[in-house]
């Protein structure tokens, strides 16, 4: 509020031609004192509401531009709106251009009985199906139906996404059981195949290993007999 005080001087809205004299802003944010033009005459004039729309969109944003050095502790990022009961535009809310400001709320509602106060939950209450203008309240409402009915066709599509995966995975699991059988009977084919020739392979070997025990056996009983002869007629001579 500091920034407020020090961008907006007291008597700042008696340049203003009113329909009732002009009362300066001053006080809380959360207790302001009553506006200039504010009440419930403030519907019937329009005089009055162009002059209040005015101020709250040119002056005292101006004010706040030439006074953005200002203190800003007390300037949170709030949203700044302004609500305005004119005839022709109906009940409606005026976004306030500040600039390269820290945004205020200076939310003022037009309801006589809440004229001239300051309302935390304005934006909610603007936001929600109880707002004064006109088919807002249909227009959320088939906004949520149109949502409800997106969401629930994405989560049908989830589901039949989840399903064709499912079929897939079992589809995958019958297949990698088929590769994996054929796998292992290629095995144990090959090893049989290849059991069968070591076991012919070690019969060849004895079988050559008797061979050459009997030519061996043979050679040697040759030797033997050939060799007498000759060492009897070596003795003759």
């Amino acid at each position: 509020m500091s920034v407020l005080h020090s961008s907006v001087p007291q008597g700042a809205e008696e340049r203003l031609r009113l329909s009732s004299p002009p009362s300066p802003l001053r006080g809380s944010l959360h207790q302001p004192e009553r506006l200039p033009g504010a009440g419930s005459g403030a519907g019937r004039s329009q005089r009055t509401m162009a002059a209040k729309e005015d101020f709250y969109s040119k002056i005292l944003p101006r004010r706040l531009r030439q006074n953005r050095r200002a203190p800003s502790n007390a300037a949170p990022a709030w949203t700044c709106c302004c609500p305005w009961a004119s005839p022709d535009r109906g009940r409606s809310y005026v976004s306030m251009d500040m600039g390269a400001l820290p945004p205020f709320w200076l939310a003022y509602l037009s309801d006589p009985s809440d004229s001239g106060r300051i309302h935390s939950n304005i934006r909610q209450r603007w936001l929600s199906t109880q707002s004064p203008r006109r088919g807002w309240g249909k227009r959320r409402e088939r906004e949520r139906r149109e949502r409800d009915r997106r969401e629930r066709l994405i989560e049908i599509m989830r589901d039949r996404r989840r399903e064709m995966t499912r079929s897939w995975g079992r589809a995958d699991v019958e297949e990698r059981g088929e590769r994996e059988r054929e796998r292992e009977e290629n095995e144990m084919r090959r090893r049989r195949a290849r059991s069968r020739e070591r076991r012919d392979q070690e019969r060849d070997e004895r079988d050559r290993s008797d061979e050459h025990r009997e030519m061996r056996e043979a050679r040697r009983a040759e030797k033997e007999r050939g060799g007498e002869p000759e060492e009897r007629g070596r003795e003759r001579t």
